[in-house]
C-alpha cells in the first residue's frame, strides 16, 4: 500500500526492492490499490482520509476475497457436482486461514485469487493441456 500511496499522491516508504533501476517486485499488486485511491479521490474526496487509510483492507481485499470465493464454488460444483460443494464452503469457512488471510493486503491473497480465477476459466474452457 506505501508503493500505492507513493504513486498516486507522492509521499510514501519505498523499500530498497522499488529503488533499483529495475525493480524485483511487481507492480501489479500496488496498482489495484492505486485505482483504489484514484476511485477515492475522485468520487469521495469528502472522506478520503477515511477510505485511505481503511478501504483497502475493509473494501478492496474482501472484494477479492468474496470473487475468490465465488470462482471456487462454481469451479468445485461443475467439477464435483452439487455434492462436494457444502464441503468446500464449510473447508474455506472453517478454518483460521480461510477467514482471516484472503481479506489481508497481503500479496498472496491476490495471488491466491488470481490463482482460483485462472483455474476457474481455464477448466471450463474445455482447454486440455
Amino acid at each position: 500500500m506505501e508503493i500505492a500511496h507513493s504513486d498516486t499522491y507522492g509521499t510514501g516508504f519505498r523499500s530498497w526492492e522499488w529503488t533499483l533501476p529495475s525493480p524485483i517486485r511487481s507492480p501489479v499488486f500496488p496498482a489495484l490499490f492505486s485505482l483504489w485511491y484514484r476511485v477515492v479521490d475522485t468520487f469521495f474526496s469528502e472522506w478520503q482520509s477515511v477510505l485511505v487509510a481503511h478501504g483497502p483492507r475493509l473494501i478492496v481485499m474482501p472484494l477479492l476475497a468474496t470473487l475468490m470465493d465465488w470462482f471456487t464454488l462454481s469451479f468445485y460444483t461443475k467439477h464435483l457436482k452439487a455434492r462436494g460443494s457444502i464441503w468446500v464452503i464449510l473447508a474455506s469457512f472453517a478454518t483460521f486461514a480461510g477467514l482471516n488471510l484472503p481479506t489481508r493486503t497481503l500479496a498472496n491473497s491476490f495471488e491466491a485469487s488470481l490463482f482460483i480465477t485462472a483455474l476457474h476459466f481455464h477448466l471450463n474452457s474445455g482447454v486440455s493441456s
